[in-house]
């Protein structure tokens, strides 16, 4: 008997603490009273709410192509070394048969159509090759400066298939505010679309890394024991349910 009395007597006093209390509610209906938590635990919805957010607020990675960039300031190197090369020559063949009439410019082109890369002749317009020719050779080199700087500034920073557009305008802008002749500028945006490729590609890599590294660190959403679940009168949403 004394031992059932104690038994007794340490289930009503524990009762408090095994007990959880129930209410009888329904989706959309209003709390009849306020609503607290009984107990401690992870509100797993939010959780998982938070770490979509999370994820999904972590920007696309992207990979600029070094290489690219090279080639592009290359090219454009081979084109100007090129009509000076000719030129040059041209004109020391000249002063040394005083006789000998210069080759035409026509027939400069023609050559410099032979030394020139494939993807160069195929890429840029005849014209530039035939106004390069007539320029002195001043202005070619202060056309080159400029452009392979504000070519390799463009590209440096990447450059996506989304904004090549507008990396092309600014460097159309460089050109434009520029010192030079006309004549040099008006050259040198005919090789602004020659020049402005893509080099700035999606990382897959890059972008898992960083949106498992934002997912690792948010912290699970606790729901604490008398923590309010729901207000008096307040409608029970789907969510609160």
């Amino acid at each position: 008997l004394p031992t059932a009395i104690i038994g007794i007597f340490f289930y009503l006093i524990t009762m408090n603490n095994v007990f959880t209390e129930t209410y009888d509610i329904e989706r959309f209906d209003r709390a009849k009273e306020t609503i607290r938590s009984p107990i401690t635990i992870e509100n797993e919805a939010e959780t998982e709410r938070k770490l979509r957010e999370t994820v999904l607020s972590v920007s696309d990675r992207y990979t600029i192509v070094e290489e690219i960039t090279t080639e592009q300031i290359k090219y454009i190197e081979e084109i100007f070394d090129a009509v000076d090369n000719l030129t040059n020559t041209n004109e020391a063949e000249s002063e040394e048969k005083e006789e000998q009439e210069p080759i035409s410019n026509t027939e400069l082109f023609y050559q410099l159509q032979e030394i020139l890369s494939n993807e160069i002749t195929d890429n840029v317009d005849e014209i530039v090759f035939m106004q390069l020719i007539r320029n002195d050779a001043e202005n070619r080199e202060k056309g080159k400066k400029l452009l392979i700087d504000a070519v390799k500034k463009v590209l440096e920073n990447g450059v996506r298939i989304e904004n090549i557009q507008s990396a092309k305008e600014e460097l159309n802008a460089t050109i434009k505010y520029s010192t030079l002749d006309d004549d040099v500028k008006d050259v040198l945006n005919k090789l602004i679309d020659f020049a402005i490729v893509e080099n700035s590609f999606f990382d897959v890599e890059k972008t898992l890394e960083a949106r498992n590294e934002a997912a690792s660190n948010v912290e699970p959403v606790i729901i604490r024991s008398g923590d309010i679940i729901v207000r008096e009168g307040q409608i029970i949403t789907n969510e609160i349910y």
